[in-house]
């Protein structure tokens, strides 16, 4: 029988075997896309285990989504054909580093002046709750809002800063005054409430492991061997605690690529892979090049690209699949002109190729539109990332929130929202000297529920309706709190007259109460199949399992369903195809208009293109449009800048097959070889238009030709003209895209 070395090892290339055996101090393994990462990963683990005799507990392994941690697990467990069970927690450091922070949180609770059963605050309770603070600030929320306000707070918390931390200026800053005051608002309030939002369940670790040494020695002691998945994603606090858990004695493993570190939007700092050899001096670096998805063109014209970027970690992807097929690069007229040619290619290319294999990927997700319209008429079917996610639907959100009482009767925004639903008569008046008479208190609504019944704070009809509510939830926690997550949803669903009242909507003909009632089925069903998963399967693990989802494991993957892919290019990450078209390529697109400020923002941005390009195994369609709709009319775009850095010998400017009538045409081939960034080169130039005036300005734009000015506003940097165009009509441009002819 092969020993565990060789079994280990068999099938991997040099690179990932090195990544593998090398155990004798930190390690950051640059693993480019395409190169293996996961494999990496999971071999590791199985050599610390069977090489090097590691126990369970001294592993740690964490990255961002319940996916990709399971996905680590499954592999793990085939490699060491069941020397260990995951079921009975013998990895209990396993996860994500969300439930990796609750594990902590929960364990030291007292420390943190929580209890064990706290709630944890999603996105949409994060801003009703800072929508509650606003209006207690008598702040109006158009003027300040509350979703603004939630991501200055998020913001605070992924650079691991507390209202207590926050400059005193701020305080007091015109721009920054009432976001500073509100954020340590909403803490109390999330802390009153026993409650803790996805920040939290990073930094209240790090304030742990920062302010308790004994706690620090603990995990320092137990962790023996710490492995980070995507760390190019981290942000300063995750990284706080990755230096906070990291030590001499431990070994500690990051693996990610800078290249594909597109998430600054939401606090992911490329600094913290780009310093970790610095942070850690001993650490070693390993490249992994080898790029098994695509194909030797596609690399050459995203590797040519990202080769432009000043802050990176030098790596280059090589080839293991033979050249392929050129990037084709396609020049459109108009938005309807570029999803005629999508449409055109992929009718052809689903001859050999499944739907489910491709995939259009564009910068914003308002340029599905044109899209969708299209594929409906043409009856193709296609699926959407990105949508009302399942968890996060109104009747379901409704269910988990009188299951989050039945847990956490100190979950003041759960009591808020299902305290009339159904309605109980507890009006607004009603509700308000509740809020008041719990702020004046400082008791949770719902221990503050009886006290207004009784001393007549809320009365008649608001009084009634207050009883029978607090006693359902009475009734639920003497009788729920340690029955399965299936049974608790049942009796909610079902004792509260939620189930009843929809029922009545769906027999006077209401749609929407039937999709409704399918949606509450199914989380049933749900908690079913995770109470036969998990090991512990009560109601507060089934809503810690689902607090816990982020919107990648909700949204992205890959199934049998035979339909189209429309998806953001942040969406995709993660995710591969035989074909991509990444439509789009334009100046106010790629780059942003909104991250053209610094270096920094157009590299991330160069960062999201490359990563649209490295999606794609077999073939990649770039596009790119001459104009585009806009609520003024039509504005001329030009090509990315970005795709001036493609070398010729990948591009294929040709295109096969395009429909009859399609205005479409091949991008044109750039001067001396290369694209001028920005531009492409000029056409031959078009008549004068007709029916216009003998003396008005001749111009000539580089992409539309000769034109006459038929209009212009605004001053100096600002100032624009409509300009009418015999090749593409009137469009209004930035003057300073137009020259005299």
């Amino acid at each position: 029988m092969m020993d565990a070395e060789a079994r280990i090892l068999e099938k991997l290339n040099a690179e990932q075997a090195e990544a593998v055996r090398h155990c004798d101090r930190h390690l950051l393994i640059l693993a480019g896309a395409g190169t293996g990462k996961t494999r990496v990963i999971t071999h590791k683990v199985a050599w610390l285990v069977e090489v090097l005799g590691a126990r369970p507990w001294e592993i740690m392994a964490v990255t961002f989504t319940n996916k990709a941690a399971g996905e680590i697990k499954e592999r793990v467990a085939r490699m060491l054909g069941g020397s260990f069970s995951f079921e009975k927690n013998d990895w209990p450091y396993f996860g994500t580093f969300h439930s990796q922070g609750l594990r902590m949180v929960r364990r030291h609770a007292d420390l943190l002046g929580l209890d064990g059963d706290l709630t944890i605050c999603d996105d949409e309770d994060q801003v009703a709750l800072v929508k509650r603070v606003l209006t207690e600030m008598d702040v109006d929320p158009k003027q300040v809002p509350p979703k603004q306000v939630a991501a200055f707070i998020d913001g605070c918390k992924n650079r691991f800063q507390y209202p207590e931390d926050l400059p005193d200026d701020w305080y007091t800053d015109l721009s920054r005054g009432v976001q500073a005051q509100a954020y340590r608002a909403y803490q109390k309030r999330l802390r009153d409430a026993n409650g803790v939002d996805f920040g939290d369940l990073i930094c209240l670790p790090v304030k742990l492991l920062k302010e308790h040494p004994e706690i620090r020695s603990f995990y320092q002691f137990h962790v023996k061997y710490l492995l980070v998945d995507e760390f190019q994603d981290t942000n300063t606090a995750q990284y706080l605690w990755l230096k906070e858990l990291g030590s001499p004695k431990n070994l500690v493993t990051v693996v990610g690529d800078d290249d594909q570190s597109i998430y600054r939007w939401r606090g992911a700092d490329v600094g913290n892979i780009l310093s970790f050899p610095r942070d850690f001096p001993d650490a070693r670096v390993v490249r992994l090049e080898q790029n098994y998805r695509s194909t030797g063109h596609i690399l050459a014209a995203a590797s040519a690209m990202i080769a432009r970027n000043q802050r990176r970690h030098e790596k280059t992807l090589r080839p293991v699949r033979e050249e392929g097929h050129r990037v084709v690069l396609v020049r459109a007229v108009n938005e309807l002109d570029e999803v005629r040619f999508v449409v055109a290619r992929l009718k052809k290319l689903r001859e050999t190729v499944p739907l489910r294999e491709m995939a259009v990927l564009y910068r914003t997700n308002a340029q599905s539109r044109v899209f969708e319209e299209t594929l409906q008429r043409e009856a193709i079917p296609y699926r959407i990332f990105g949508g009302i996610r399942f968890y996060e639907r109104a009747e379901v959100k409704d269910a988990l929130a009188y299951a989050r009482l039945v847990v956490n009767p100190r979950d003041d925004l759960s009591f808020l929202r299902v305290l009339n639903t159904p309605p109980r008569g507890v009006g607004g008046v009603s509700v308000d000297r509740l809020v008041e008479r719990s702020g004046m208190l400082g008791m949770p609504l719902y221990a503050c529920a009886r006290d207004a019944v009784r001393s007549g704070t809320v009365k008649g009809k608001g009084a009634r309706g207050l009883d029978e509510f607090v006693a359902l939830i009475d009734a639920f926690r003497a009788e729920l709190a340690d029955a399965p997550a299936s049974d608790v949803l049942r009796a909610v669903l079902t004792k509260t007259g939620y189930r009843t009242a929809l029922e009545d909507e769906l027999a006077r003909g209401s749609l929407d109460a039937e999709a409704r009632l399918e949606n509450l089925d199914e989380l049933v069903a749900s908690a079913t199949t995770f109470e036969h998963e998990a090991t512990q399967a009560g109601i507060r693990d089934f809503l810690d399992h689902v607090g816990l989802m982020t919107s990648v494991d909700l949204t992205a993957g890959s199934d049998d369903t035979e339909m189209l892919s429309l998806m953001s290019v942040h969406n995709a990450k993660g995710l591969e195809f035989q074909v991509v078209f990444t439509v789009g390529a334009e100046e106010g697109y790629f780059p942003h208009f909104n991250a053209r400020t610094s270096d920094d923002e157009v590299e991330e941005e160069r960062r999201l293109l490359y990563v649209a390009f490295t999606r794609a195994k077999d073939r990649l369609y770039v596009s790119y449009a001459l104009t585009r709709s806009r609520y003024a009319g039509p504005e001329g775009r030009m090509p990315s800048r970005f795709l001036a850095e493609l070398p010729e010998d990948a591009i294929d400017r040709g295109r096969p097959g395009a429909p009859s009538g399609s205005a479409v045409r091949p991008a044109p081939p750039a001067q001396g070889g290369s694209l001028k960034p920005g531009w492409m080169l000029r056409p031959a130039a078009s008549p004068v238009p007709s029916e216009v005036p003998a003396n008005a300005q001749r111009v000539v734009h580089p992409a539309f030709g000769v034109g006459v000015v038929v209009g212009e506003e605004g001053y100096g940097p600002a100032r624009r003209v409509t300009v009418r165009f015999q090749s593409v009509g009137t469009v209004k441009l930035p003057a300073r895209q137009v020259r005299p002819a």
